[in-house]
C-alpha cells in the first residue's frame, strides 16, 4: 500500500512514516492493499507497538514501530 499522506504528530508520523514509502508488511505479514493494511494495523495494539515494513521512495526495507503515546 503507497502513503499518501501521514499525519506529522501521529504514531506513523512520530515513526517516521512518509508519503511515498510503500507499506509491505504489518508484525512480520505481508499486505497487498488498503484494505488489508488497514485491517492488520486495526488488529494490533498501538500501546504495544506495531511493526510495519516499508520501502522507501529509493528502494530501501525498513520496519518501523507505531506506537501510540
Amino acid at each position: 500500500m503507497l502513503i499518501v499522506t501521514v499525519v506529522r504528530k501521529g504514531p506513523a508520523g512520530v515513526a517516521g512514516l512518509k508519503p511515498g514509502m510503500l507499506i509491505q508488511g504489518v508484525n512480520g505479514k505481508p499486505v497487498t492493499n488498503a484494505k488489508a493494511t488497514a485491517a492488520a494495523i486495526g488488529k494490533a495494539s498501538l500501546t504495544k507497538g506495531v511493526e510495519v515494513e516499508v520501502r522507501d521512495v529509493k528502494g530501501k526495507k525498513q520496519t518501523v514501530t507505531l506506537r501510540e503515546e
